[in-house]
């Protein structure tokens, strides 16, 4: 039986914004964001990678001030996309918790921008009213 790998395994959001990969080889190109969900993304760059080839993407953030980050990932398929260029699945290695977080981040750019401007929620806490610390009195 042959698995499917094109399918994504987790819900996906669209990407926007580049990237750079590179391969073991020192081959390096630029790349863009097409989709990405928490452990993985789909990449459309300008030749085809090998799956199961590992990749260093080096990308910024837009929630971490521009900071370029790096997180390796694993081809999981590649494949022509009609237009003269190639989309790639990975899925990305979790070792390094700054960059999975400015990972995390991206594509949420915009909802944020959508929130600005309404304020700050805040939550009561009903069990948390304030109390006079035990053995004190207070005047009535």
């Amino acid at each position: 039986m042959q698995l499917n790998d094109t399918r994504p395994r987790e819900r996906r959001r669209p990407g926007a914004g580049t990237l750079t990969w590179r391969a073991a080889s020192g081959d390096a190109a630029p790349a863009a964001w097409l989709n990405l969900s928490r452990t993985g993304a789909a990449i459309g760059l300008g030749r085809e990678v090998r799956r199961g080839q590992w990749l260093t993407l080096a990308f910024t953030s837009p929630l971490w001030d521009g900071e370029e980050h790096r997180l390796a990932a694993r081809v999981a398929w590649c494949r022509e996309d009609g237009a003269g260029g190639y989309v790639a699945g990975l899925r990305v290695r979790r070792d390094a918790p700054e960059a999975v977080l400015a990972f995390a981040s991206l594509g949420r750019e915009e909802a944020l921008n959508r929130d600005r401007g309404r304020g700050v929620e805040t939550t009561r806490w009903s069990s948390l009213a304030a109390r006079e610390p035990s053995g004190t009195t207070t005047a009535a």
